[in-house]
Formats: C-alpha cells, sequence, structure tokens
C-alpha cells in the first residue's frame, strides 16, 4: 500500500511513522463507544455486543505491532475512533452486507475488513493485501479476535478474483478509480458491487474516469455522502456495478445521496 493524497481518505494505514506513547486499550474503548453511541443516536443500527472491545482490541494491536511494522500514523485515541472505525462502518450503513461475501482490497491493518466482520456476523469477509507483513498482522488479529467470519490473504485482486467471486468488494485508500476499476475490468463477473469509500471529491474522481473511459464496463449506483465527527470530513462512499448487472440500491439509513448520483 502506498500513501494516498488527503482527500483520499482520513484513515491512513500506510506505511509512515508510528506517534508515540501508544494508546491504552481503556482509551480506546472509551473513545470508540463515544463515536458508535452518536452513530447510533443519528439513526444507524446498533453493533453486536461486544463490538466496542473488540474493535479496540484490534486499535491496540494494530498501534502495538506499529511500532515494528509500520502500519499507520493515526495513533490518537479518538482519531483512531474515527479515522479508522468509524470510517469503515460507512460500508455497513450504505448497503446491506448481512449475509454478504465481501472482499476487503488493500486491507493494511485490517480496515474496513475487521469492523465489518465485527459489525456483521453473518457476513464472510476476506481481506487481501499486497504487503506480506500486513497480512501478517491481519491473521495474528484475526486469531486473538476469534472472528470466525475473516480471513486474510497475501495476494492481489486480479488474481484471487480469477478463482472466487464475492458480493461486494470494498476499496478503501486503494487509488484512484481510474486505476482500480481497469484491473477489476476483466473479472467484472465475479462480483456484484464495489463499495468504494472515498473524500469529498469522490464523484468527481467517478466523473474522471468516466471522461477517460477507465471506468468502461461499470455503472455508478449510488453515491452516499457521510461527515465523520470531530472536524474529520466529509466522505462519499461510492457503489459501483459492473454494466448489466442489477443495480443495488443503498440502505435506507444511509447518508443523503450526492447530487448528480
Amino acid at each position: 500500500m502506498h500513501c494516498e493524497p488527503a482527500d483520499e481518505s482520513p484513515a491512513d494505514d500506510k506505511e509512515c511513522e508510528p506517534a508515540l506513547p501508544i494508546a491504552t486499550p481503556e482509551d480506546l474503548e472509551r473513545e470508540i463507544e463515544a463515536v458508535l453511541l452518536a452513530r447510533e443516536a443519528s439513526g444507524k443500527e446498533p453493533l453486536p455486543a461486544g463490538a466496542v472491545t473488540r474493535l479496540a482490541t484490534h486499535a491496540h494491536l494494530m498501534l502495538m505491532a506499529n511500532a515494528t511494522r509500520n502500519l499507520t500514523r493515526i495513533t490518537e485515541p479518538r482519531e483512531v475512533a474515527v479515522k479508522h472505525v468509524l470510517d469503515s462502518l460507512l460500508a455497513v450503513d450504505a448497503v446491506d452486507l448481512r449475509g454478504a461475501r465481501v472482499l476487503d482490497l488493500g486491507t493494511g491493518a485490517g480496515y474496513p475488513g475487521i469492523p465489518i466482520a465485527i459489525a456483521v456476523p453473518s457476513a464472510s469477509v476476506v481481506m487481501i493485501d499486497g504487503t506480506e507483513k500486513k497480512v501478517a498482522f491481519v491473521d495474528d488479529a484475526l486469531e486473538a479476535l476469534a472472528l470466525p467470519n475473516a480471513a486474510a490473504l497475501h495476494t492481489r485482486a486480479e488474481v484471487h478474483l480469477k478463482d472466487y467471486a464475492y458480493d461486494y468488494l470494498v476499496a478503501r485508500a486503494v487509488g484512484p478509480l481510474d486505476r482500480l476499476l481497469p484491473l477489476l475490468l476483466p473479472r467484472r463477473s465475479q462480483f456484484s458491487a464495489l463499495v468504494a469509500l472515498k473524500g469529498p471529491s469522490g464523484p468527481e474522481e467517478w466523473n474522471r474516469a468516466v471522461a477517460n473511459q477507465t471506468a468502461r464496463g461499470f455503472d455508478l449506483a449510488a453515491a452516499v455522502e457521510e461527515e465523520l465527527p470531530h472536524g474529520a470530513g466529509k466522505r462519499t462512499i461510492l457503489v459501483i456495478v459492473p454494466t448489466g448487472a442489477r443495480r443495488l440500491r443503498p440502505r435506507a439509513d444511509a447518508g443523503k445521496r450526492a447530487e448528480g448520483s
């Protein structure tokens, strides 16, 4: 994974210098619980019992490993809660992942795949990454969390999708659409929709891909706008489907549709 511009994602799980001191599990759990309570107050579906502790454990494991593996430069508890955890859950809020087969493209430190697996126990989540040390960390985290509905693989999407099919692909901070969509084009029969977690210029990014014809073979089914708390910025969740596929609607409780979607 490579560092993206700030607009691409507020969550940076790239190879960057870790910050000290490491947040405690208690601090992480407190901040995660606070943002999830605010999320529920806005009408979003509550997470299963025990989810906050699991999310905090994952975050703490990431920060502990960060000292040697450089998984993220986001280390302050509130920022971890908002820019890693809450940001990942935008995929859960945008589309109905219950019972779905989900592939997390370029999972990094396990975001958004692990929060999705925790939030939706009926989903089957596979997380892939081209960097072996990141997959090794996610494997360790999955073992510690005892998540039976998730797995991590060291591979690339264009290779993995030759042999495996999914309901949803989820992409967060893996590069612009005009690079990602051509890679997925030959495998578009292997998935029903791509959920791309983007910054505020997500619709413009889609329009550029259409203009330069790198979106060929795909349609934009929905664009959902969400505002992250504590000044973390606006996010746009793009639901992209292969041309001719059944269009998938966002969840009824999703954020407002972006103009022009």
